[in-house]
């Protein structure tokens, strides 16, 4: 349940060709544990568990600014931007004793990121993986504990909770969307959640309606992590590709659009590309 801290130095950037797979270039490096992107404008802010980083793509030599890091034994989950306002899911986990006290979601205002944030909602029995917002209700992924306080087995839910409301009660979308398999990210898709999760697949949900189904929209992936929407075609981040797909195309297939064959890493001795965790979509720039 915990997070690896793990000490990554690349942002990596591609130029969109529909013909081709262009493998990746250096773009910005000496940033720690960067497993998120999100883009607002020109402008990129990319998140790992232990600071959150600004980069201004206008910048012909783009530097990472930290512009927050969280206070002690706190660490990012995942962030969702509305309009100035960063939404996190944060855990809080005491490396030292191997404690584990729950998540919360927090709000950061991006005109003053030296602010405190501000706490709208916590569990500390939970674990929240994943979150996105749509208007006034965050949809939010939650991993029950079966047998707390071990960290597995758990199953994993979808809630959502209304931000007008002081000390608001999520209420239950999908009751359990999959089991031992973590939720890595989720957008909002014109009423629909498109939901990138453990086992290789990206769910559907309607949100519309009560008790959801949960439709499998693109199944057979290899180590998929964030997702990205522009116009019809859904972005994954692949293992050490990026992959797109249309959407509204039922018979569409993954397209690999970019990928790593460059930067390695090793398991258990045997070395493998290393895998992109997230992308985001700036014109025709995509960055990994």
């Amino acid at each position: 349940m915990k997070i690896k801290l793990l000490t990554v130095f690349t942002v990596i950037l591609s130029v969109l060709n529909t013909y081709s797979q262009p493998n990746t270039e250096d773009y910005v490096s000496g940033l720690i544990d960067p497993s998120g992107i999100l883009a607002v404008g020109t402008d990129l802010y990319v998140y790992g568990s232990e600071n959150l980083y600004s980069i201004d793509t206008t910048n012909p030599s783009p530097i990472a600014n930290a512009i927050y890091t969280p206070e002690s034994d706190f660490f990012i989950i995942d962030a969702v931007i509305q309009g100035t306002t960063l939404y996190m899911s944060q855990e809080n986990y005491i490396i030292a004793t191997d404690t584990w006290l729950g998540s919360r979601i927090v709000t950061l205002d991006l005109n003053n990121p030296s602010d405190p944030v501000q706490v709208i909602f916590s569990n500390s029995m939970e674990y929240i993986s994943g979150l996105t917002i749509d208007g006034n209700t965050i949809y939010f992924s939650s991993e029950t504990l079966v047998n707390f306080p071990d960290f597995e087995p758990f199953f994993t839910h979808i809630d959502k909770i209304d931000i007008t409301e002081s000390n608001p009660v999520p209420i239950n979308l999908v009751p359990n969307i999959n089991e031992n398999n973590v939720v890595r990210d989720i957008i909002v898709d014109n009423n629909k959640l498109l939901i990138s999760i453990d086992n290789q697949k990206i769910y559907g949900v309607d949100t519309t309606v009560i008790n959801p189904a949960v439709e499998t929209l693109i199944d057979n992936l290899n180590f998929n992590r964030g997702i990205f929407k522009k116009e019809n075609e859904l972005y994954i981040a692949d293992g050490f590709q990026t992959r797109k797909i249309e959407l509204n195309n039922p018979s569409a297939s993954l397209i690999t659009v970019a990928q790593n064959t460059t930067y390695e890493d090793t398991n258990n001795g045997t070395p493998f590309f290393a895998n992109f965790r997230d992308v985001a979509l700036i014109g025709n720039t995509m960055y990994m």
